[in-house]
């Protein structure tokens, strides 16, 4: 770990259509500290594209390990990349040079537009990318993605089941976040109260009055099953609270459901999961992966640090796949998001419980 006595600095960038001005985002600055807070996890030639050349003459591991030393330099004293691959033998600080810049890298995502009409995950994907290709000359023609399609024209393309569904704050749960955004024209206050399906609970909150409960659950077909304490199976909520308004709920799910069934069951299988922690049991993770749908097996037993999902993100992606943690910020990927969270308390990450909707497009889903 590289630990000096200067206060760390990021610099974020801003952009114009013709140059990118730097810029001190303290929000990012004290995620990228936590990031960034052991830089002798990216020291691995096999991440990120592997091996770059700095300027100053050394090997370095890749574009990130660099990243990580140079945040906590001084910016007199950082390091710029002479070309990708290790150093050649004449590799010294002066003389020609294939390409020489500042290459960063950040785990939170901040879309922006290019001029090539590609979407990057943040403007640091955007300045890497002209530091290895120079000759493409990028700037950005705006902050977001590049362009969104319509909500209510993807809304239909998702399945009535599925892992994306969401609750929405009149009680109902549609498959698809997209759908709430395109319902969002016409009911502007319709807002995602959570991931996944809205509970009995939550239902009833909603519409106390049984006849209400009744008149939706046989005008409204919705796939969101409740299990009773009676192990039956009821396909949403209304149908549940109209037709069994004294009956315990057991959980949300079907009752054959193997993930909750999994909450139950014990047995003694030690396995790894791909947030790099070990759980209890199999059952135990596959437990947790009903509040972080994310989350797979790797493999039976104690994780070890091989599993570190800091060492598993992958090479360098421009445009990324965005998930929202509970912190409220969006991340890159899922192991960038686990890296983070591996550095602070795991509670407050997987999975976002409210996001309100004008940040919709990030939301637990890949960018539309």
């Amino acid at each position: 770990m590289i630990s000096l006595s200067v206060a760390p600095l990021v610099l974020c960038f801003i952009a114009r259509t013709t140059s990118l001005e730097p810029l001190l985002d303290k929000e990012s600055n004290l995620k990228l500290a936590e990031f960034y807070s052991d830089c002798s996890s990216f020291d691995d030639h096999r991440l990120f594209g592997g091996h770059v050349c700095g300027d100053d003459g050394i090997t370095y591991a890749n574009v990130v390990y660099l990243s990580c030393i140079n945040f906590w330099l001084p910016k007199e004293k950082e390091v710029k990349i002479a070309h990708k691959g290790p150093c050649l033998t004449n590799d010294t600080t002066t003389g020609d040079r294939r390409f020489k810049g500042r290459c960063l890298w950040s785990p939170i995502y901040k879309p922006v537009c290019g001029s090539d009409s590609k979407t990057y995950a943040n403007i640091e994907a955007l300045q890497c990318k002209n530091v290895i290709n120079p000759e493409l000359k990028l700037t950005v023609l705006k902050n977001g993605e590049c362009s969104t399609k319509d909500p209510c024209v993807t809304a239909a393309s998702h399945p009535a089941k599925g892992s994306d569904s969401v609750c929405a704050s009149n009680g109902h749960t549609y498959a698809h976040i997209d759908q709430v955004r395109c319902l969002r024209n016409y009911h502007s206050s319709l807002d995602v109260v959570h991931s996944g399906g809205c509970s009995a609970t939550e239902v009833t909150s909603i519409y106390p009055s049984r006849a209400e409960v009744c008149a939706l659950a046989q005008g409204c077909f919705e796939w969101n099953p409740v299990c009773g304490r009676n192990n039956v199976t009821y396909i949403n909520p209304y149908v549940f609270s109209c037709y069994a308004p004294h009956m315990e709920m057991k959980f949300m799910g079907e009752c054959s459901d193997e993930k909750e069934n999994a909450c139950i069951l014990a047995k003694i299988i030690e396995s790894c999961g791909s947030d790099g922690l070990s759980h209890m049991t199999i059952y135990h993770l596959m437990c947790s992966s009903k509040k972080d749908k994310y989350l797979t097996w790797l493999h039976d037993g104690e994780c070890s640090p091989d599993d570190d999902p800091c060492l598993q993100i992958m090479e360098l992606q421009d445009e990324g796949q965005p998930v929202c943690g509970m912190d409220g910020v969006t991340y890159v990927s899922t192991n960038a998001l686990w890296c983070i969270s591996s550095r602070k308390d795991r509670r407050k990450y997987s999975a976002c419980s409210k996001v309100k909707i004008s940040n919709l497009s990030t939301y637990m889903m890949e960018a539309v």
